[in-house]
């Protein structure tokens, strides 16, 4: 069961100002039902979340229609980030229950107060942007490669969860994430699993030699 004193945000964080901060009545505590809307682009809060039940994902909507699923969160997972403190009238993509879930937000001003308080949450806050950026910056560096292999292997390692990648959506919508033609995406899986790195269960992609995919990268 989720308790949110042990969340790793909160590590080191002086037990008093934590015990008051989380029974603070700004604090808003939400259920969503599954395929409610949690965050849209022009429905949001400048507020951080955390999933403390269930699960919801994270997708982006193009100007056809068509949505892509960038990547599912889980219970403890903080969503909400890059809205903070930002200025921005827009959220940059949709948040969606992904079944019954559940969440507790706080405030920009709550984060504000609470940075002002505590040096180790201050610290802990600082190094989960730092991971973040880093993310990114391997995003980035997927959609630079220069091969359909490179950038096959490359959104495997971002996106595995126990060596394994639930692909949500079409090869077609996977291989315009990706930004290589459908041919190319089916021919680097198919070499890939001619060279024993991944097997396919349905919607599932295995890793079972991550070693090796590495080095397509």
């Amino acid at each position: 069961m989720f308790n949110e004193y042990e969340h790793k945000i909160f590590n080191g964080v002086n037990a008093d100002i934590l015990n008051t901060f989380l029974n603070d009545s700004r604090i808003d505590r939400r259920s969503f039902e599954k395929g409610e809307v949690i965050f849209a682009p022009t429905s949001f809060s400048h507020s951080i979340g955390i999933i403390t039940g269930g699960n919801a994902v994270i997708r982006r909507t193009h100007s056809a229609g068509d949505s892509v699923i960038l990547r599912r969160i889980g219970e403890g997972e903080i969503f909400g980030v890059s809205a903070l403190f930002s200025e921005r009238t827009k959220f940059v993509s949709e948040i969606i229950a992904d079944n019954d879930c559940s969440a507790i937000f706080f405030s920009e001003d709550m984060i504000r107060e609470l940075i002002s308080k505590d040096t180790n949450f201050a610290i802990n806050y600082i190094t989960m942007l730092s991971n973040k950026i880093d993310y990114l910056n391997k995003l980035v560096s997927g959609y630079s490669a220069q091969t359909a292999n490179a950038k096959l292997a490359h959104f495997l390692l971002q996106n595995a969860q126990n060596d394994t990648v639930c692909i949500e959506y079409s090869m077609t919508l996977l291989s315009e994430r990706i930004g290589i033609g459908r041919a190319s995406l089916y021919r680097a899986i198919e070499e890939f699993e001619e060279a024993n790195i991944i097997t396919r269960k349905g919607k599932n992609i295995c890793i079972t030699d991550i070693e090796k995919l590495k080095t397509y990268i």
